[in-house]
């Protein structure tokens, strides 16, 4: 073992441990970059003698005056710096424009410099299509809540017996359900586009708890309904009692199905969607949904324990 305080000695004064001092101010001081609409994510980019320059996940760069005093550093005047960004609103025109150049240079036979162009204009080029014909989580979210799926059918044109067999627990249900609350990140300018990735961790939360719910609606479903399936699978039945359990059948697993989908679909928009508005919009979709889902699920239960009684 080397004590630390050696550790210390031998990093005293290096290029390692400045910018590891730079670091830290930066962390402790990134309120300096949130107020100029930074946005949460901070990170050093460069250190040099006096100054460094700060990155953000917003897209904007600044510089910031640097001064070790005691044995740390100490960040000051803040100034944003003016970087060319490209986005979904500006890579068409900068593609063309480096086009352009690899052309120039290609003319001017100044060969290395036309093969760097060449292969940085496929990287832009293959980027830009992956913008482009990237997943869109939001839409399929929407897409998926309204497709004609069998259970929705049959839940809707008889909601009120639905509803009915439930009674005792539907109260509950619909008081526990949450409204959608970030239609101000994509319906209003409330809140500017800079803000957005201050919402991200309250977002994915939220998403989250959703999430938890539909995995207890389908766990209760499926602990009641695959038992049940299997008891009655060889059972003797009549033909109205067949025909009303292969109902309640199309319905439950039609349901314990679409559970399942729609938890898949939160957890890669969880794991991939850069889109802070994107996900608000995917949380104020479910909101409007997860009633459904858990008065379903409740239906299911109370069936099955309906059946096993008359049984």
């Amino acid at each position: 073992m080397v004590p630390l305080d050696e550790l210390q000695k031998l990093v005293e004064g290096s290029y390692e441990q400045s910018v590891a001092l730079v670091e830290r101010a930066i962390k402790a001081n990134h309120h300096l970059f949130i107020e100029s609409g930074a946005g949460n994510n901070v990170s050093l980019l460069a250190t040099f003698t006096d100054h460094a320059v700060v990155a953000t996940t917003a897209g904007r760069y600044y510089e910031v005056s640097v001064k070790h005093m005691d044995g740390d550093a100490i960040c000051e005047d803040v100034r944003e710096l003016d970087v060319t960004v490209v986005d979904q609103s500006n890579a068409a025109e900068y593609v063309r424009d480096f086009t352009y150049s690899a052309v120039d240079a290609l003319l001017g036979e100044d060969m290395e410099l036309a093969r760097d162009r060449v292969l940085a204009l496929a990287s832009l080029q293959e980027e830009k299509h992956d913008q482009v014909d990237g997943r869109s989580y939001a839409q399929e979210m929407y897409d998926h809540l309204g497709e004609d799926r069998p259970w929705r059918y049959i839940f809707s044109t008889q909601n009120a017996e639905i509803k009915r067999q439930v009674v005792d627990q539907l109260e509950s249900i619909q008081e526990s359900q949450f409204e959608a609350k970030y239609k101000p990140l994509y319906e209003t300018d409330d809140i500017s586009e800079e803000r957005f990735e201050d919402y991200r961790d309250l977002v994915n939360g939220d998403l989250r708890v959703v999430a938890e719910r539909l995995e207890k609606a389908q766990h209760a479903a499926e602990t009641a309904y695959l038992p049940f399936a299997e008891s009655v699978s060889d059972a003797e039945k009549t033909e109205e009692e067949d025909d009303v359990i292969s109902h309640f059948q199309f319905f439950s697993e039609d349901l314990i199905n679409d559970l399942q989908l729609t938890r898949e679909l939160i957890s890669e928009a969880l794991q991939n969607e850069d889109c802070v508005m994107c996900l608000g919009q995917i949380y104020d979709a479910l909101t409007e949904s997860l009633a459904s889902y858990e008065i379903a699920g409740a239906f299911v239960e109370r069936m099955v324990q309906a059946f096993d009684e008359t049984a």
